[in-house]
């Protein structure tokens, strides 16, 4: 499913990312699953422009809170991956929830694809599991994911 923002929609993620990482500056907030400083600033603008893409092909409101609710979604309930490499696979954490749909975007501003989705406790499987990388992750091909256009809303 391919989505494409308007250049309003890119400044508004953009700045909401930038916003975010000064708050992570301000408050000292140390990274996580291994990224360094460097790349901060890229990983938050194309996870916000993940998130926005999200919001707007499920007809969400995107509230770009900042700092990020780390309780809630990304994009309503749902947890937005995003990457630059269009044949990326969708990155799951052993300590994220098994009970929330995971959705994977590809692209750069301002087209954007949605590779799909899968719950985290399905993303969790010992195939997919990688220790070659700089944090130990679950990577899901896009082949095993779920088309966003078959999206349920998955129970709590």
């Amino acid at each position: 499913m391919i989505v494409e923002l308007t250049w309003r929609e890119v400044r508004l993620a953009v700045f909401a990312a930038t916003e975010r990482q000064i708050f992570n500056i301000h408050q000292r907030r140390v990274n996580r699953h291994g990224l360094v400083d460097s790349q901060d600033w890229d990983v938050h603008i194309q996870g916000v422009l993940g998130e926005f893409v999200v919001c707007k092909h499920l007809g969400l409101y995107w509230t770009g809170a900042i700092p990020a609710n780390e309780t809630a979604g990304d994009a309503g309930r749902h947890q937005v991956r995003a990457t630059t490499r269009s044949a990326g696979c969708l990155i799951v954490h052993p300590e994220d929830p098994d009970d929330v749909p995971f959705v994977l975007v590809t692209g750069t501003a301002p087209t954007f694809r949605i590779a799909g989705w899968i719950t985290g406790g399905d993303a969790k499987q010992t195939q997919w599991w990688r220790t070659d990388v700089r944090n130990a992750a679950y990577f899901v091909p896009q082949a095993a994911l779920r088309s966003i256009d078959e999206f349920v809303e998955v129970p709590r």
